[in-house]
Formats: C-alpha cells, structure tokens, sequence
C-alpha cells in the first residue's frame, strides 16, 4: 500500500499563539504556576498534533537555526516555561544577550561573557551539585533523581551561542570549557541536570562527537548546508523532509523530542520577546527577582 500526502498550501504558515499569553497578547500565566513534570507545548506538527516536552522526563538537547529562521522563538517558549516551575532553577549563559537579557532578573544564574572563564566557572558550580547530589542515590536507593522540588530543583543549563566558548581563541581556557560541557553532558541528567546548547551552525568544530551524542533532544530551525542539518539528523539524507530548505517559514523546525519515533516538521508556538519581559515583571512583582539588571542598562529601553 502507498499512502501519498499532499498539501494545497504550506500547514505550517499559520502563526498560532503561545497559550503563556491571552488574546490581547498579555501574559495569563502566574508565577510558580508549573512544575518540571507538566508537559511544556513547544508548537504543532504538519498533522496538527501537539509536540510537547516534558523537563523532568527528557534528557539533554541542542536546538540549531540559522539567523531569523525563528530558533529564538522556540527558546523564549523554554526559558518563559521553566522560569515559572516552581521546581526548576534556570542557568543562562549567553554572550550576545539575546536569550538571558528578559530572564537576568529571576533566573538562577546568569552570564554574558564573551571569555570562557565565568561561564566555566558556572558549569563548575553545577558539577559540584552533582557531586553533592550524590548521597540521594545512596539514601533513595536509585541511579537517577526523578522527583523534583524548591528544596531539590530540576536544573536548566541553557547556553546560547556555544560556539563563542567552544571556538573561542583562548585555547586553554577553551579547553577547560569544554572539559566542565562534557561533564554535565555525560553525566547530569541522572543528576537532576538538562543541558540545552543553542547554535547557529551545530559542526563539529563547534561540538565534539562525545557531548553531541548526550543531545537526545534536537530542534533544527532552517540551516545553511545538508551538512549542518545532518549534525543534528545523521540519517537526514533518508528522511523526507529537511531543514536545509531555504523556503522553511521561520519558527518552522524539524524535531525529534521525548518518545518520537521519527522526526516531525514543527511549528512552534509564538512568545515574542516583548512577552517575555512582561513574564519576567510579574515574578519581580512577586518578589522573585535574585538581582537587578547590570547598572548600564535602562529599564525603560529594555523593556
């Protein structure tokens, strides 16, 4: 049997908004109003299905895109998300601003350097967690901390534009970098850690074979070269459909979370940045800012 499928005009074109705002695009969400266990709907397939990720379950991921294929609007649905789960803390790390600047306030921590040595010592600062995570497998009598809490928070390392780290000219501190990556990679997801990279080209110069293979999860946004796209989808080249396609819609991927069988073509739901600040004002509201913006910035113009 030959099952054909054919469009009259491109499913995927309809924006469809975030269901974090209402239809006046404000916010309807509440701070602490998720936990890392509710499903966080990233967008729909070609077919209408709901694509949903669930941080307690998933491991680790990497999300790819060239500039303007709209891979900032599947990472605003993550960061807006966990920041509202009252059981996960977010770590940002990102040199151009692009995904930290509306999450500076609240999250966790935070980082825009362009040098490798604080994000490396953020990376640090999670290992040694691990590290003092590790009597729950003693006293819990398990390989893998599923249950997660404000005392005991699911961890969220999300690094925009890895590559500045991984390529940066500094070698050896690079190199320290890298060897802190790949050790949240291998190891932090039975710790309670789910590493999230974000590049715009996911080659590997820019990602070594040992951390890209720890990325279970990839969301590939349209990219430059067949090459790039199959970094992400090694058996690309016998799928039917690709990212390397320069009429992708923005906010289109091709993705492969939690228990797929087979990649999908995505189209992620809509939370512009400006939503995002909004997000982020209600949690200050609420007394959940950690610190203020950096001193140059005007509050006013940021937002």
């Amino acid at each position: 049997m030959i099952v054909a499928r054919g469009f009259r005009r491109e499913p995927l074109e309809a924006v469809i908004h975030s269901p974090l705002l209402g239809p006046d695009g404000s916010p309807a969400c509440r701070p602490g109003q998720f936990v890392s266990t509710d499903d966080v709907l990233l967008g729909w397939d070609e077919d209408g299905t709901p694509v949903v990720l669930n941080l307690a379950y998933s491991a680790h991921a990497l999300i790819a895109g060239a500039t303007r294929s709209g891979k900032a609007i599947t990472v605003n649905t993550l960061l807006a998300y966990a920041s509202l789960m009252r059981d996960v803390r977010l770590i940002v790390i990102d040199p151009n601003l692009g995904a930290v600047a509306p999450w500076w306030r609240t999250a966790h921590k935070v980082s825009d350097a362009i040098h490798p040595d604080e994000p490396t010592e953020i990376l640090r600062w999670v290992r040694e967690e691990m590290q003092r995570r590790e009597r729950l497998f003693w006293s819990g009598r398990t390989d893998r901390i599923t249950n997660f809490s404000p005392d005991l928070p699911l961890l969220l390392v999300v690094i925009d534009e890895v590559t500045n780290y991984t390529r940066h000219p500094d070698r050896k501190a690079r190199e320290r970098f890298e060897a802190e990556l790949l050790a949240i990679a291998s190891q932090g997801a039975k710790f309670g850690v789910r590493l999230w990279l974000l590049t715009q080209k996911p080659s590997a110069d820019v990602l070594t074979t040992a951390i890209r293979t720890n990325l279970s999860a990839r969301i590939c946004h349209r990219v430059d070269t067949v090459e790039d796209f199959l970094h992400l989808f090694p058996d690309g080249r016998e799928l039917d459909i690709t990212a390397a396609d320069r009429t992708m819609p923005q906010g289109v991927s091709i993705a492969s979370v939690g228990e797929m069988r087979t990649p999908v073509r995505l189209r992620s739901v809509d939370l512009p940045t400006e939503a995002c600040w909004q997000i982020n004002d209600l949690m200050c509201t609420n007394g959940l800012k950690v610190r203020e913006l950096p001193a140059h910035v005007d509050l006013d113009k940021a937002a």
